[in-house]
């Protein structure tokens, strides 16, 4: 439940990606040896090394300070003292996970008369020319998603009553040489679960 978002992307991402390649094969089926030959040559191209794999991705996780930070472990006074470590960036492509980073860099920013809490990372020698799905989650090993957090007032600590922290903000995207950079923004919200409907 807490992963369907993340789950229903990378689904959706798959399916569409194998529906792409089902195409293909239609095509070549019904094609001519030097059709086939033709595709086979752009097979191979496709699959060499990429002479610059210069893709990058800089990515936000963003929440109201007055959510707190997350503790350094279930009932702990004091916060986790590197709150960045605790969100899982995945980037994603057909072929599975392309790379996980949990290192980032915390701040804290004012926007709008409200302050926020910020960890930024960078992603770099992403391929290009390839749908990639990008992720964050909170690790499976702690439920980051209903206990406590520390804020100085304890307001906004908690989610309310039925409600649990997601991360919002996943995306697929695709570098190219003219576009070889992305950012991403996840925000922490609190929001009630989706109930499957099975």
């Amino acid at each position: 439940m807490k992963q369907f978002s993340i789950a229903f992307l990378i689904v959706s991402f798959f399916l569409a990606t194998a529906d792409a390649r089902a195409q293909v094969t239609v095509r070549r089926a019904s094609n001519s040896g030097h059709a086939n030959r033709a595709a086979t040559r752009t097979e191979a191209k496709m699959r060499l090394p990429s002479p610059s794999l210069a893709g990058t991705v800089h990515i936000k996780v963003v929440w109201n300070k007055i959510f707190g930070l997350p503790p350094a472990y279930l009932g702990a006074s004091e916060a986790y003292p590197s709150p960045c470590g605790l969100f899982i960036i995945s980037i994603y492509n057909m072929g599975g996970k392309v790379v996980s980073s949990e290192r980032g860099t915390f701040t804290t920013e004012r926007i709008d008369g409200f302050e926020r809490y910020v960890c930024s990372y960078t992603v770099e020698a992403l391929p290009k020319n390839e749908r990639l799905a990008v992720t964050a989650t909170f690790p499976a090993s702690r439920d980051l998603e209903t206990v406590p957090w520390i804020s100085v007032d304890d307001v906004g600590a908690i989610p309310g009553i039925g409600q649990e922290r997601v991360l919002n903000g996943a995306r697929v995207i695709t570098l190219t040489d003219e576009l070889a950079m992305a950012n991403i923004a996840f925000r922490v919200q609190y929001e009630t679960p989706r109930v499957s409907e099975n």
